[in-house]
């Protein structure tokens, strides 16, 4: 399987600082619901400083929908995957999101390595 290297924030803010110095990231898979800046707010954010890393956002939610959320997710169509995360849901969204943003051929034939715990 192909070894991807992943790093790890406490929250958009620091995701955000990430980011900007190290913008050269394939995915980002981004809690929806978090306390201090949402994955909604994230989001927004990307889209205006940095669209080229919004569109490789992946949301993950345990379900805590509020209607501006459910609103949200409607309207900007990006992968979402439940939580508990089932490692083939996540590899599907993974793989949807690099072939809409690299037109991916050989991304989408190299397997996703399994994120779960």
């Amino acid at each position: 399987l192909r070894a991807h290297d992943v790093t790890v924030t406490e929250g958009g803010e620091e995701a955000l600082e990430v980011l900007e110095e190290e913008p050269e990231v394939d995915l980002i898979l981004c809690d929806l619901m978090m306390p201090e800046m949402s994955g909604m707010e994230l989001c927004e954010h990307l889209e205006a400083q940095q669209p080229d890393l919004a569109a490789r956002l992946i949301f993950v939610t345990g379900g805590a929908f509020t209607e501006a959320a459910r609103s949200f997710l409607r309207k900007s169509e990006r992968p979402c995957v439940d939580k508990p995360v089932s490692p083939r849901l996540l590899e599907e969204a993974m793989m949807q999101c690099l072939r809409a943003t690299r037109g991916g051929e050989e991304q989408a034939a190299a397997p996703a390595r399994d994120l779960s715990a």
